[in-house]
């Protein structure tokens, strides 16, 4: 009997002791979680400058960037949305992509 209760107290303790300590797979995880916090922040506000940055250009130009990236649409269903041509809806995309890229090489 005695020698139950001194297992049962040695068990209380080893609980007690792992409760203080992290274990290595989850403080890993936190800085995995930590660094992909910071990523999804950085991405984020990469994104925001991008989108600043489409104000400046033409209306037609950027509503094609953003029913393509944005709606997931096809040239053809954009032309098909602003009652164009697909291959006016290329075009269009083609050159907002290239100005965006010119417009961030200025500010880097």
């Amino acid at each position: 009997m005695w020698l139950c209760q001194i297992a049962k107290h040695l068990l209380y303790r080893h609980w007690e002791k792992g409760k203080r300590e992290i274990p290595k797979e989850m403080e890993e995880q936190g800085r995995a979680d930590l660094a992909d916090t910071e990523r999804e922040a950085l991405t984020r506000i990469e994104l925001l400058e991008v989108l600043k940055e489409m104000q400046q250009m033409s209306a037609q130009m950027r509503e094609v960037i953003y029913l393509r990236v944005i709606g997931d649409l096809s040239f053809r269903e954009i032309g098909e949305v602003l009652g164009r041509s697909e291959n006016w809806a290329r075009v269009n995309f083609f050159r907002g992509k290239e100005w965006l890229l010119e417009r961030r090489k200025e500010h880097e």
